[in-house]
């Protein structure tokens, strides 16, 4: 999407050529906004994914509140901060939070497991 995204969006729009120039500006940047934030996006669904095959579905439930709250805490504060920017950044900034509470949440899971699990097995 980096090199054809401008590409590919232009085919979907028509009108004026001003005014198309202009929305495909806007849209490249929160486009490539967007992909350099997805390994972190990708990371969460990982640590979701494998939260919930553990059993531990309580706890993707909240990275799930915590993308919310992150998501309004952007809303009410980035835009007044640093304009257009901070419209962009409703949609990513809460991709690395809720990755960062799943990545701990299913490593201290993990051990947890894997400790009881070697406890079990060694008796």
């Amino acid at each position: 999407m980096l090199l054809c995204g401008r590409s590919l969006m232009g085919l979907m729009m028509s009108g004026d050529a001003g005014e198309v120039d202009q929305v495909l500006f806007y849209a490249c940047e929160q486009l490539n906004l967007m992909l350099a934030f997805l390994p972190s996006l990708y990371l969460l669904y990982l640590f979701r994914a494998a939260l919930q095959g553990m059993g531990s579905v309580t706890l993707t439930m909240v990275s799930g509140l915590i993308e919310l709250v992150t998501r309004l805490l952007v809303i009410f504060t980035m835009p007044s901060l640093i304009g257009r920017w901070g419209i962009y950044l409703i949609e990513v900034s809460s991709w690395p939070v809720a990755m960062l509470y799943l990545g701990i949440a299913f490593f201290v899971v993990y051990f947890r497991r894997r400790r009881q699990f070697s406890d079990s097995c060694c008796k």
